[in-house]
């Protein structure tokens, strides 16, 4: 073989790889193609959506999110039934840094763990207790005393 047929052959061979690749590259994006119209995925079982529809939706799951937030933190409180069938309220009070004993003792009494606000403010003051609040969160119910109360929040 001269160096004449070896170039013919080597020229044949690169040709036949480049329509070889060409033929394979343009039929597999066809196919390809093909598969991802919206009627073929919703025959496949997925739902298409348009993107309004798809930013409604996610405004609409952000916007039930922020609920859910907010009624977590307003809804610290839940009503049980105890054995006597008295209802019981049970609430999660949040005392934050600079909180005073009076903002605590009208949280108590609006929510229905304490019957008189002026009473337990008082009784921290009598037993000079109102320094001594400790900041945290604290799980109370309408069956504890004043005095049961008053020395979870100040951890005596």
């Amino acid at each position: 073989m001269d160096r004449r047929t070896i170039r013919a052959f080597a020229a044949g061979m690169i040709g036949s790889v480049l329509v070889i690749v060409s033929v394979t590259f343009f039929t597999a994006s066809e196919e390809s193609a093909g598969k991802m119209d919206a009627s073929s995925l919703e025959n496949e079982g997925y739902i298409v959506l348009t993107e309004e529809a798809h930013d409604a939706l996610q405004a609409q799951l952000m916007q039930l999110e922020d609920e859910l937030a907010v009624k977590e933190t307003l809804n610290k409180e839940a009503v049980i039934q105890d054995e006597t069938d008295e209802p019981t309220t049970r609430f999660i009070l949040v005392i934050d840094s600079g909180m005073m004993s009076q903002e605590i003792s009208e949280s108590l009494e609006r929510v229905g763990i304490i019957a008189n606000a002026t009473e337990f403010n008082s009784y921290l003051v009598e037993h000079e207790m109102t320094n001594r609040i400790q900041i945290g969160e604290y799980e109370l119910t309408s069956q504890l005393s004043i005095e049961e109360i008053a020395a979870l929040i100040t951890r005596d």
